[in-house]
């Protein structure tokens, strides 16, 4: 096939519709009945009234991840997945910018926030709505992996202070 042109056959790639979002599993007595801190999260963000969120996935906020397909159903908000945080937060931008409204991202601790710095500013540049949330690596040193060493800071919030309304650790 040349570069450019798609076979005349039903081969074209699939866009997925509500109907293909990826189905909540459910487990227990009670399907989708809130068990974790996460899940509570979702439903703080259900009734702030977000429609999607803008994640790049990581391992700092996995439980989350996880609220917002298994707890959550993906809908409401339903998970947008990014390549890269500057992306991440540059969808936000243009989301905050077309409603009129507020954007939610998800970033990786402190790495996931270096990589997307630069958007962030451009969203304050543009005094527009985003709410960004991330996770971080096990305060307990017991629990602590080596990576949570390498992704962890707890005074990650510095990096975005200058030009954030609120930032909280």
């Amino acid at each position: 096939v040349a570069r450019g042109h798609m076979p005349d056959t039903d081969n074209s790639p699939h866009i997925n519709t509500d109907d293909d979002v990826e189905k909540p599993v459910t487990h227990g007595a009670y399907p989708n009945a809130p068990e974790y801190g996460s899940d509570a999260v979702v439903d703080v963000l259900k009734a702030l009234g977000f429609h999607y969120v803008f994640v790049v996935p990581g391992s700092s906020f996995a439980g989350l991840q996880d609220s917002y397909v298994n707890y959550g159903g993906n809908k409401n908000p339903k998970t947008i997945l990014c390549t890269h945080e500057t992306t991440a937060v540059s969808m936000a931008h243009g989301y905050a910018m077309a409603t009129s409204g507020p954007a939610l991202v998800t970033l990786h601790d402190l790495v996931g926030l270096m990589n997307g710095t630069m958007a962030v500013y451009n969203a304050y540049a543009a005094r527009l709505p985003i709410v960004m949330l991330g996770g971080s690596g096990p305060a307990d040193i017991k629990l602590r992996r080596s990576i949570d060493y390498a992704h962890s800071a707890n005074v990650q919030g510095e990096l975005v202070r200058p030009f954030v309304k609120w930032d909280d650790e």
